[in-house]
Parts: C-alpha cells; sequence; structure tokens
C-alpha cells in the first residue's frame, strides 16, 4: 500500500473516531435535555424531544467544524449548516423507516432495534458529511473553475469564428477583450 494511501486511511479513522466521541456527546446532550425537559420541567414528550434533537445537532455541528474535521469544503456558513441539517434530518429518515422495519415487518423489540438503526444510521451522517462538507477538494474540484472559464472563452471564440464565416447570428455579441 502507498503511503498515501496508508496516510488516507488513518485519517479517516481518525475522523471516523473523533465523529463517534462528538456523536456520543451529542447523544447525550439530546437525551439529557429530553429528560431534563419532560420529567422536570413538564413540556410534552415532543417539544422536549425537538429540543434535545435540535440542541444535540447543534452541538455536533459545533464539533465537527471546530475539533471533528480538519478539512472544510468552502462555502458559506449558512450553506454549510443548512446542508448539515439536511444530512441529519435524512439520518432521522432513515432512522423511523428501519425501526418501521425492524419493529413493525419483523417483531424486533425497540430497545433492540435501535442498535443496529443507530449503527447504520451514525455511518450515513458520518459519510454524507464527510464527503459533502469536510473533505478537502480534490484537484479537480480546484482546477473546475478555471476550466469552466477556458471552456466558456473557447466556445465564444469558436462561435464569434462561426458568426463572422457563415452571417448567422445567434443574438449576443461578444463582451470586449473576450479572445
Amino acid at each position: 500500500m502507498s503511503p498515501r494511501r496508508v496516510f488516507a486511511a488513518a485519517r479517516l479513522l481518525r475522523d471516523l473516531i473523533a465523529y463517534g466521541l462528538a456523536s456520543g456527546a451529542a447523544l447525550a446532550l439530546d437525551y439529557g435535555l429530553l429528560l431534563l425537559c419532560h420529567k422536570t420541567l413538564g413540556l410534552p414528550y415532543l417539544v422536549a424531544a425537538a429540543i434535545g434533537f435540535s440542541s444535540g445537532l447543534a452541538l455536533i455541528y459545533a464539533l465537527s467544524v471546530s475539533i471533528v474535521f480538519r478539512d472544510r469544503r468552502s462555502v458559506r456558513p449558512a450553506s454549510e449548516f443548512s446542508v448539515f441539517c439536511a444530512i441529519g434530518l435524512l439520518g432521522l429518515l432513515l432512522t423511523e423507516a428501519l425501526m418501521l422495519l425492524l419493529v413493525g415487518r419483523f417483531g424486533v423489540d425497540p430497545a433492540f432495534a435501535k442498535i443496529p438503526t443507530a449503527a447504520l444510521v451514525f455511518l450515513f451522517n458520518f459519510t454524507a458529511r464527510r464527503a459533502l462538507l469536510f473533505a478537502a477538494p480534490t484537484p479537480v474540484a480546484r482546477v473546475f473553475p478555471c476550466f469552466i472559464e477556458t471552456w466558456k472563452d473557447s466556445m465564444v471564440s469558436i462561435l464569434t469564428r462561426f458568426q463572422r464565416r457563415t452571417g448567422l447570428h445567434f443574438g449576443w455579441k461578444r463582451s470586449r477583450g473576450s479572445a
């Protein structure tokens, strides 16, 4: 195995372990707030669950951007947080679907069904968030904007020459300074 692959594998393992610890902290906050809000403060359990879930989501995001992942895509923080939350909601939908399958279809006790469900949703969330938000841009991604600009300039040049030779016009004019 090449040193590059060993480094990539070590980094993946480090991110996975760090994300696992951060997820554990977020789950503890989620569960603790659920109990505090429902049992102690007397809030309805659905409201308490929403408060716990939202707080856990905010914590895992904060830990992900500050400690867990060293690389980040260059997107606006609001967009990054929106995608992060969307992945979390997809994870929630996956949780519901797996619980429905395991409990409703196969009759597994919910306490036991939650174990493989939590593991699969954890892997889904980690993989999606790392791939979409917290991976270093690939060399292609760094070159891509330059490639698009070069391609656009080439197409404008080709179409302009075609217009001159054929007399056909497409309803647009070249901007000054274009080749």
